[in-house]
């Protein structure tokens, strides 16, 4: 069971480091309204899309599709394991 908790725990480690290097910092940005708590949001009236929106990136397709991925297949992992245990109990105690 500890085994199974580090390789999940540095596949995890793994994927947390993958996404903080893949990720490039966010700009700080300029704020025209004041820093108080109510800041108003401004209303966008054009139809376009927004010009400081950044453009389509693979490597956040790349971080989505994995991350996706780990938490699809984190249930059905789950009930392997506890199904795994209870085998491998039932045969310890038959010996």
């Amino acid at each position: 069971m500890r085994t199974l908790f580090i390789v999940l725990g540095i596949w995890l480690l793994i994927n947390v480091l993958f996404v903080v290097v893949m990720i490039p910092p966010r700009k700080p940005r300029l704020s025209d309204w004041g820093t108080g708590s109510l800041v108003p949001a401004p209303v966008r009236t054009d139809d376009g899309p927004p010009e400081d929106d950044p453009p389509f990136s693979l490597r956040h397709m790349i971080i989505a599709i994995g991350l996706g991925a780990f938490f699809f297949t984190y249930a059905p992992l789950l009930g392997v394991y506890d199904t795994l245990r209870r085998w491998i109990h039932r045969i310890k105690k038959s010996q």
